[in-house]
C-alpha cells in the first residue's frame, strides 16, 4: 500500500481584524433612551478606513475606496444589557473600537455553525475553527475589530461598572468590479 499525502485547508476563511491602536478620545457622558451617540471622531475614521483598504488588498482585491457610513458611541449598563444578534445591512464592513477597557463582550456567530452541527460528529478536541459556534472577545482598551457585516454577532454587558465602544459600518465607493466580470457599480 502506498503512503497517502495530504493536508486539511481552510479554504474559504472570513476576514476578520484585530489589533491595537492608540487613541486619546473624548466620550459622551449624557445618553439618551436608546444608550447610543452618533459622534464621528476623524482620526479613528481616517484609521478605520486605510485598514479597511489593507483588508481588500490582502483579500486579493484590488485598493478600493471606502467610506464611513455611520460612528456611534455605545454605553452598556443597566438600560442596556444586551444588543441581541444581529447584522449590519447596507454595508462591507463593521467594527468597534474599544477607547477604554471593556466590560462588555461581543460574540461572533460562526455563519457554517448549522452546517457544521448536521454534519459532523461529536466534538473531542478543544475549539478550532472548525468546531466553534462562535466566538467571543473582552477588549481591553485601544483594541480595534473589523469584520464583514454578514456575520451575525451580539453583545452582552458584564454588570458592575459601565462600559462604552464605539462602532462604525464601511461601504465601498466608486467602482466596484467591471462589466466584462459580471458585476457593476457606478459610485452610487
Amino acid at each position: 500500500m502506498s503512503e497517502v499525502k495530504g493536508q486539511l485547508a481552510g479554504t474559504f476563511p472570513i476576514p476578520i481584524w484585530t489589533g491595537e491602536i492608540e487613541l486619546e478620545l473624548e466620550l459622551p457622558t449624557e445618553f439618551g433612551e436608546t444608550n447610543v451617540v452618533r459622534k464621528e471622531y476623524p482620526e479613528l475614521k481616517d484609521i478605520i478606513l486605510n485598514i479597511t483598504q489593507d483588508i481588500c488588498e490582502e483579500m486579493g482585491f484590488v485598493r478600493q475606496e471606502v467610506k464611513l457610513n455611520d460612528m456611534w458611541v455605545n454605553l452598556y449598563d443597566e438600560n442596556r444589557m444586551h444588543l441581541a444578534h444581529h447584522y449590519h445591512q447596507n454595508c462591507a464592513f463593521t467594527g468597534t473600537y474599544y477607547p477604554e477597557d471593556a466590560n462588555h463582550n461581543i460574540t461572533i456567530l460562526n455563519p457554517n455553525a448549522v452546517l457544521y452541527q448536521a454534519h459532523y460528529p461529536q466534538r473531542v478536541t478543544g475549539d478550532s475553527g472548525w468546531n466553534q459556534d462562535s466566538i467571543t472577545l473582552t477588549a481591553s482598551k485601544g483594541q480595534l475589530v473589523i469584520l464583514p457585516s454578514y456575520l451575525g454577532h451580539e453583545v452582552w454587558w458584564n454588570g458592575e461598572a459601565p462600559s462604552k465602544s464605539i462602532s462604525f459600518d464601511i461601504a465601498y465607493t466608486g467602482p466596484i468590479g467591471d462589466k466584462e466580470y459580471g458585476s457593476y457599480n457606478d459610485g452610487q
